[in-house]
């Protein structure tokens, strides 16, 4: 039996019936973290609202952003969260969820979100720097809110957060979520599956 590759129908001169293959990229994945300030007590989260750039910009988001090479999840975490003025370390952050973003069209790869939560005093001790309501002063880059979790802002968030952090933020398992669109950029195009893990600490 003659299998009969690309390289053979070239060499008879004839043009070949598949399209040309990409090559393999050496980074076929992209991978951020992202946090959530989280209160208890007080079921009160603090979102940030990028005003200068970004995907999202005018949005608000937990704080988080690419990993960079070598980095863990948890230093890039902490790396952006010093950035956003909020002062943390790794033995803080609870791993609370894997989101993984895959699009049919993208030669890439998914992209892969792990998401932590992190304890935050809404009425706590006030820093300095920090306004009445605990919460950082709004710079030239972001500005800063904090939410009841019954009154979270989907409609000014991400498109894909209604999804899933309504059950980050009312249960206590770790959560895995997996979107996949189908051959369009369009959020609203998709299908998204959630597995519950193991009980985490909160």
């Amino acid at each position: 039996m003659v299998v009969r590759t690309e390289n053979h129908i070239r060499g008879r001169g004839l043009k070949p019936r598949f399209p040309e293959r990409k090559p393999l990229l050496e980074n076929p994945m992209t991978d951020y973290s992202l946090v959530y300030p989280i209160d208890i007590q007080e079921q009160s989260v603090l979102l940030g609202k990028k005003r200068t750039r970004g995907k999202w910009q005018g949005k608000f988001n937990g704080f988080g952003g690419r990993r960079e090479t070598g980095e863990s999840f948890e230093q890039s975490a902490i790396r952006h969260l010093n950035r956003a003025e909020l002062h943390y370390t790794e033995s803080v952050l609870v791993h609370r969820a894997n989101l993984i973003f895959e699009h049919q069209q993208d030669a890439w790869g998914p992209n892969i979100v792990r998401v932590f939560t992190a304890p935050w005093q809404h009425y706590g001790e006030v820093n300095a720097n920090w306004g009445a309501d605990n919460t950082p002063k709004t710079t030239d880059e972001i500005g800063y809110k904090a939410f009841q979790t019954y009154e979270m802002p989907y409609h000014d968030m991400p498109p894909d957060d209604h999804h899933w952090l309504p059950y980050l933020l009312s249960t206590p398992y770790r959560i895995s979520v997996r979107f996949t669109y189908r051959n369009t950029p369009v959020l609203t195009d998709h299908l998204h599956i959630i597995t519950f893990d193991k009980p985490q600490r909160i």
